[in-house]
């Protein structure tokens, strides 16, 4: 106990923190003054000297540690020539290794899956129930198309590649079905079939309706950019008008034109994609070919 007149020893924290709210101090604010470096003007570090710095020129004028470069040699752990770095512990090691410690330092159980039967890391290794991870991935995420199912149309074993509802199709029926056409048995109309009732068309029977092409707005199996055959081969032979000699272009038109309005517009992409005698059209159309008979001889 004190006696009235005596004064303790008081903690420089705890006398400040018993009369800060009697001095009133505000917070701190950094002083504004003009950078020497890049001349703006606003909170700076070294304000009352004669070199203060904004708060951009200060944090690139600090030191930084400069990275050692790897070195080339053979990894002490793994025994490949690779790019080595330094670690405290175990000296040096190439980055594989170095990823390795902290990704391989939990193994795995090893047991028998309860699903597939394979010898496998699992998970609930201790469990009755052992799942492998392909099984668990499986689980948590089904597939779409889960292996072994028959296709609708077909009825053959194949890899899907369209389902709707509980019906699925596989790739060869779901080209052919996109490439064809039926008059519809409920709206009387010309359309494409539909996967679940193959006579009436998609609209009818309220299925999705997938491939249409983006200029002309027909229901055909798209070809490239989300374009039609026949637009597509319009498109190409556009471009071929516009970057050719428009008095090259001239002579071969009426060709260019019985191109683009054949029958089979996709044998046509095919025959201009893979024939030597599209290239010959291409250098009559640029003028790098005088159309003639000993030219195309």
């Amino acid at each position: 106990m004190l006696s009235r007149g005596e004064r303790a020893a008081v903690v420089h924290s705890c006398y400040r923190r018993e009369n800060i709210k009697r001095w009133e101090i505000g917070e701190w604010v950094k002083p504004i003054a003009v950078c020497s470096r890049c001349g703006a003007e606003g909170p700076s570090w070294y304000a009352r000297t004669d070199r203060p710095l904004c708060d951009s020129c200060h944090s690139r004028s600090r030191p930084r540690s400069i990275p050692r470069p790897p070195v080339m040699m053979r990894c002490p752990r793994c025994g490949r020539v690779k790019p080595c770095e330094r670690t405290r512990l175990d000296g040096l090691l190439c980055r594989t290794c170095i990823r390795g410690r902290y990704t391989r330092a939990w193994e795995q159980p090893v047991r028998i899956c309860a699903l597939c039967g394979q010898t496998r890391p699992c998970f609930f290794a201790h469990s009755s129930r052992p799942v492998c991870v392909p099984c668990r991935r499986r689980e948590l995420h089904p597939p779409l198309f889960p292996p072994g199912r028959p296709c609708s149309a077909c009825g053959q074993t194949r890899k899907l590649a369209l389902r709707v509802g509980d019906l699925a199709e596989c790739q060869n029926c779901n080209h052919k079905r996109l490439r064809s056409k039926i008059v519809c048995a409920e709206c009387g109309q010309t359309r494409r079939p539909s996967l679940a009732k193959p006579g009436k068309c998609e609209h009818c029977v309220g299925e999705p309706i997938r491939h249409v092409c983006r200029d002309c707005g027909a229901e055909e199996h798209n070809h490239t950019g989300g374009r039609c055959a026949r637009c597509t081969l319009a498109e190409v032979l556009r471009r071929l008008r516009a970057d050719g000699d428009p008095a090259a272009v001239a002579t071969p038109e009426p060709y260019l034109n019985a191109l683009g309005g054949g029958p089979q517009p996709s044998t046509t992409l095919k025959w201009m994609g893979r024939s030597a005698g599209y290239e010959t059209v291409v250098e009559l159309a640029t003028g790098a070919r005088e159309i003639s008979h000993r030219a195309l001889d």
